[in-house]
Parts: structure tokens; C-alpha cells; sequence
């Protein structure tokens, strides 16, 4: 698995790319069932795996790791979760191209989440402010070519500030009974045109830019576990709308990824039975919008039809 430079993961990140592979993160989560307790998993993160890595990490990564060492250990979350995807079976089942693209979300997909220095509890916005750092990670490392920079730092800000106050009424009851110190905005859907048009202009054809981008902005848009589902869901009318991004290549790598991403947290405290439960969850969904959303759609094949469209759009 190592496609040419210069997008290839393990061209920008050997000595991560060597630690998963020898086997750096086994005493990380050793005793770890036991334990209970994620502080102590990241701390042993932190030591066996960030502190080796972290000079190529800060080299590629930039401003944008930077930024995300202020606010906990997202940082971490992000390495384990790079690890799960390495270790999950269906990761071997991808091609080159599709393992090397998921790798790359698994790394930067929590870059924008914030959190402790600001508020408690979750952010809500940080998928699309990750998906702009990426942009911006590529064009600092001259992966976007010089004619598209301007477009890549007008994507990167659209992005960035994509989003919306929560108007949830048990969403403001929760903020009031927290004293207003949580995240009360969410990412926004309504620019996804806008956005989509300028990522067509800086991935210029370039798949791994453009999967890369939908995996890390729509990591929690959506529907996957029951019991924490996400603040902003994309709905069917949008999945059928934006299909073009939602490809099945695109979808199998949604439902690693976001088992992978639960199980940085459950591996420690859920049980093997809730765990399965979980990824169950998670892959019924993304199975419902290949069999059910996208089928029905290209079954209809109906795309110029009025009734279609006012049904779609409106």
C-alpha cells in the first residue's frame, strides 16, 4: 500500500506509518479494558506514539495541529483512530488509492474540533472547519497547483465559517441548564452548493482531494449510532442532491471511519457485544442509502422530471 508521492500517506508520515506497523500502539491500549479510563489511554498515546512522530506530524500538519493541541487531546483521538482504520478488516479489502485517502481523513478529521479552553462538551461544528484545514494543509504543502491557490483559500474560508446557530428547543433548554458554556452553533448545510462548486475548481479532477474533503466534512452528517446521533444530519433530499460526492467508494469508507472513530472511544469503556452493536448501527445506515436513497433515486430515473425536482429541492 503506498501509492507515488507526493500524496501518499506513508511518503508524508513513515515514522507514523512505522509505529502503527510495528506494533507502537499495542502497549497504548494494553489493560486499557480495565482501566476505564480514556485520560490514561491518551497519555500513553502521547508518550509511545505523538512524541516520536510529533516533528513529521508539525511538518505536514502545520498551523492546524498547532491549533488543535490547545484543546485537549483530539490530537491523540485522531492518531487512535488513524490506527483503528490500519487494524479494521475492511481496510485491506480497499484498493491502494482508497486505503491511502482514508488514511489521510482519519488524521485530519478532528484538526477543527475545540472544546475545554472554549466550552464543554461537544463541538458541533468542527467536520466542515477540519475539512478547511485539510484544504489548507494541501496548499501549504503545494499540493493545489499555484492557478487554484486563491480558489483553495476561498474554499477553505467558505467552509471554515459554514455554520449556524442551534435552535433545537431541547437543545436550549440544555444550554440554559448548562449556563450557556457549550457549543450552541452546528455545521451548515445551506453553503453545500457553494462549497461543492469551489471543491470542484481546487480538486480540478483530483479524487483523492475531493474523497478525501466529503469524508472529513461529512464524518457526522451522518445518521450512525442510535444512542449519539449527529446535531446536523444530512437529509435524503440532500444525499440524492450532492450523490455526485456520495459515491459507493465514498460511503465504504463513511462506514470504516466512523466505527473507527466510535471505537477510539468505545475500545475502552463499552463491551465487546456494544462495540458489534454499534458498527452494526453505523453500516445499516450506509447500507439504507445505497439499497433504499440512492437506488430509489436511479431506479426513477426521473431527473427531469418537474415533480421530481420540486419534490427534491423543496
Amino acid at each position: 500500500m503506498d501509492p507515488s508521492p507526493p500524496l501518499s500517506f506513508t511518503h508524508y508520515f513513515p515514522l507514523l506509518h512505522t509505529t502503527i506497523v510495528q506494533g507502537g500502539f499495542s502497549a497504548s491500549f494494553k489493560n486499557c479494558e480495565i482501566e476505564k479510563d480514556l485520560r490514561v489511554v491518551y497519555a500513553k498515546v502521547d508518550k509511545n506514539v505523538f512524541r516520536s512522530c510529533k516533528k513529521e506530524l508539525k511538518a505536514i500538519l502545520g498551523e492546524s495541529l498547532i491549533a488543535c493541541l490547545k484543546h485537549g487531546y483530539c490530537h491523540l483521538h485522531s492518531l487512535i483512530v488513524t490506527y483503528n482504520i490500519y487494524e479494521d478488516e475492511r481496510f485491506g479489502h480497499l484498493n491502494d488509492e482508497l486505503q491511502n485517502q482514508l488514511l489521510w481523513a482519519g488524521l485530519c478529521h478532528d484538526l477543527g474540533k475545540r472544546g475545554e479552553v472554549e466550552f464543554k462538551g461537544k463541538d458541533h461544528i468542527h467536520p466542515f472547519r477540519s475539512a478547511a484545514y485539510f484544504i489548507d494543509i494541501l496548499k501549504n504543502n503545494n499540493l493545489i497547483k499555484d492557478e487554484l491557490r486563491d480558489k483553495a483559500d476561498e474554499l477553505s474560508e467558505l467552509v471554515f465559517n459554514a455554520h449556524t446557530d442551534i435552535q433545537y428547543e431541547w437543545f436550549l433548554k440544555e444550554k440554559e441548564d448548562s449556563d450557556g458554556n457549550i457549543c450552541d452553533q452546528m455545521h451548515d448545510h445551506d453553503k453545500l452548493d457553494d462549497i461543492f462548486k469551489l471543491l470542484e475548481e481546487v480538486a480540478d479532477g483530483d479524487l483523492f482531494i475531493k474523497n478525501v474533503f466529503v469524508v472529513i466534512l461529512f464524518h457526522q452528517s451522518i445518521y450512525g449510532i442510535k444512542d449519539y446521533f449527529p446535531m446536523k444530519c444530512l437529509e435524503d433530499k440532500e444525499i440524492i442532491k450532492y450523490r455526485e460526492y456520495l459515491s459507493e467508494d465514498v460511503l465504504n469508507m463513511l462506514d470504516i471511519f466512523m466505527h473507527c472513530d466510535s471505537y477510539a472511544y468505545s475500545r475502552v469503556w463499552a463491551s465487546y457485544d456494544l462495540i458489534q452493536t454499534y458498527q452494526q448501527q453505523i453500516s445499516d445506515e450506509i447500507k439504507r442509502i445505497k439499497a433504499d436513497v440512492l437506488k430509489i433515486y436511479s431506479s426513477k430515473r426521473c431527473t427531469d422530471s418537474e415533480d421530481f425536482k420540486q419534490e427534491l429541492y423543496c
